[in-house]
C-alpha cells in the first residue's frame, strides 16, 4: 500500500544519504588501543558519535551503551524487529586505485571508500528506511530498533555487551552481508599458533592486519639468497603476485603484493602471505625458522582455499564447504605468531577439524594457543520470517531469490531468529575488506525501499 510513497522517499533522499555516508567514511573507525570512554579507540568512538548525531537529526532518541553501541527506536511499541549494523571498519590497507580509503568519491554510479559496503552504507540504508516509515506516518503494531555497534570487525564484543543489557527482539536482521537473505552461516574456527624463531637466514617476516582479512601484502628479509635467485624463483613459481626486492644491511628485503579480501571468500583474493611462504620454500634457505615457514607452506599452500593440504577439507549439503585461510604471520622478539581463519560446516567437529589442525601444527614445530569451533547458525529457510524477507527483496528488485548459506561470521551469528539481509547483490563484488571497496548507489536506494517494505510487512499494523 505504501510502496509508491516509499519509492519516492528513497529517490528524493538519496543525495542526502550519500552526504551522510561520505561524512562517516571520512572517519577511520578501525579499532585501536582503548582510551577512557573509548573501549575500541578513538575512531570507532567518533563514528558512534556521528551515528548519534544522525539519530537526533532525524528525530530518533538515542540509547548509549558505554561507547560500545548506540540504538534508536522508531516507536514506544513492544519489540518487533531489531536491525543490527556496525560503524567500525577494517584498516584501510593498500592497493587502492580510485581514491584513498577514507576519502570517499562517487564515480560511475558507485561510492568508494572503506565502509561504503561494510557496513556504513547499509547502516544508513536501514536508518533511512526507518525515516521513511516514520516521516510517511505508516502505522506499526510493534517497534523497530536500529542498533549500531563499534566492534564487529574485531570479535563483536559490542553486541555481546549490548545483549547482556537488552533482550533480543522476536526477529533480527543485519544489513551486513548478501541479498536475498542468509539463513545459515558456517561456524568459525580461528587457530592461533606460535613457535620460537631465532634469526638465521630469515631475518624478519610480517604479514596480515586482522584475523578475518586476507593480507594483500607481506614483507620478509633473508640472507643466503640474492635478488637474482629470488626473482628467478618467483618467475618459476608463476604465482600471480608482485615481488619486489631491495638490498638492506645483512640481506635482501622482499615485498610481495597480492590482493586482499574477506576471509569468507578466499578464492576472490590473492593471499600475499601464502605466496611469500611458497617463495621462501623455493629458495635455498635452511635453519630452524626457514623450516618452520616451509612447513606452514606445505600446510597452507597458495591457492588451497579449503584446507586440503591441512587435511580438513569437508562439506555438507546444509552449510556448504569449509574455507581455510592463513591471514596473519609475524616474527617479533624471537617468536613467530600467526592466525588461520576457517569457516566450517555442520559436519566439522573437534576430532575432524580442530584436532587435525592442532596435530598438523604440532607436527611442523608450532604450538597451538587457541583453536575453538563456534557452532553453525541456522534459521529455517521455510519460516514466515525468511519468506517475508525474500518477498520484499523480490518485490523491489524484480529478481527471484533463494535463501543462502555462507561462510559464517555475520553480526547475527549468535542471535536467535537472526538473519543477514543485504546489502550486497548477486553478481557484484563490493571488494569488502579489500582495496577500492564500493557500494552501488542504486543498491543503496533500493535497500532503503527493501528495508522499509520489510518493516511494514513484519511490523506494520493491519489495515
Amino acid at each position: 500500500m505504501y510502496e509508491k510513497e516509499i519509492e519516492r522517499f528513497a529517490e528524493d533522499h538519496i543525495d542526502e544519504l550519500l552526504d551522510d555516508l561520505k561524512a562517516l567514511i571520512r572517519t577511520d573507525s578501525s579499532r585501536t588501543d582503548a582510551l577512557p570512554g573509548m573501549p575500541y579507540g578513538e575512531g570507532p568512538a567518533k563514528a558512534l558519535a556521528q551515528g548519534e548525531e544522525l539519530f537526533h537529526k532525524y528525530g530518533f532518541k538515542c540509547a548509549r551503551y558505554d561507547g560500545r553501541a548506540i540504538a534508536a527506536d522508531i516507536s514506544d511499541l513492544p519489540a518487533g524487529l531489531d536491525i543490527l549494523a556496525h560503524l567500525d571498519v577494517v584498516p584501510g590497507g593498500t592497493g587502492w586505485t580510485v581514491t584513498e580509503p577514507f576519502e570517499p568519491v562517487v564515480r560511475d554510479g558507485k561510492i568508494y571508500g572503506r565502509g561504503s559496503s561494510d557496513d556504513k552504507g547499509p547502516a544508513l540504508a536501514a536508518l533511512y528506511a526507518m525515516r521513511a516509515v516514520k516521516e510517511l506516518g505508516i502505522p506499526l503494531k510493534s517497534n523497530v530498533r536500529l542498533i549500531l555497534g563499534g566492534d564487529e570487525e574485531c570479535g563483536s564484543s559490542d553486541i555481546e555487551y549490548y545483549f547482556e543489557r537488552e533482550p533480543h527482539a522476536p526477529m533480527t536482521v543485519s544489513p551486513d552481508a548478501d541479498y536475498p537473505v542468509i539463513h545459515a552461516e558456517r561456524g568459525l574456527t580461528d587457530v592461533t599458533f606460535s613457535a620460537e624463531a631465532e634469526t638465521g637466514e630469515i631475518l624478519s617476516f610480517t604479514s596480515g592486519e586482522k584475523f578475518n582479512m586476507i593480507p594483500a601484502s607481506a614483507c620478509f628479509t633473508v640472507k643466503g639468497a640474492d635478488a637474482g635467485e629470488i626473482d628467478a624463483a618467483s618467475e618459476k613459481l608463476g604465482i600471480p603476485v608482485k615481488v619486489e626486492t631491495a638490498p638492506v644491511p645483512g640481506g635482501v628485503k622482499v615485498t610481495v603484493t597480492g590482493e586482499g579480501g574477506h576471509s569468507s571468500t578466499p578464492d576472490l583474493a590473492r593471499n600475499a602471505l601464502t605466496a611469500s611462504l611458497a617463495l621462501i620454500s623455493a629458495l635455498p634457505l635452511s635453519g630452524e625458522t626457514a623450516n618452520l615457514l616451509k612447513g606452514l607452506s606445505r600446510m597452507f599452500p597458495f591457492g588451497d582455499h579449503h584446507g586440503g593440504a591441512a587435511g580438513i577439507d569437508m562439506s555438507d549439503p546444509e552449510s556448504g564447504r569449509i574455507t581455510a585461510s592463513l591471514n596473519m604471520l609475524n616474527m617479533k622478539d624471537g617468536r613467530l605468531t600467526g592466525v588461520v581463519d576457517c569457516r566450517v560446516p555442520v559436519c566439522a567437529t573437534e576430532d575432524n577439524c580442530a584436532g587435525v589442525l592442532r596435530s598438523g601444527f604440532e607436527g611442523i614445530g608450532f604450538t597451538v594457543d587457541d583453536c575453538l569451533i563456534t557452532p553453525v547458525h541456522n534459521v529455517p529457510s521455510d519460516s514466515h520470517f525468511v519468506k517475508t524477507l525474500i518477498g520484499c527483496y523480490e518485490k523491489i528488485t524484480g529478481c527471484s531469490g533463494e535463501p543462502l548459506a555462507i561462510g559464517g561470521g555475520t553480526y547475527c551469528h549468535d542471535i536467535p531468529n537472526g538473519v543477514a539481509f543485504g546489502c550486497a547483490v548477486p553478481g557484484v563484488d563490493n571488494r569488502m575488506h579489500g582495496p577500492d571497496e564500493f557500494m552501488l548507489v542504486s543498491v543503496l536506494k533500493d535497500s532503503v525501499r527493501i528495508y522499509a517494505d520489510a518493516i511494514v510487512e513484519l511490523c506494520g499494523a493491519a489495515e
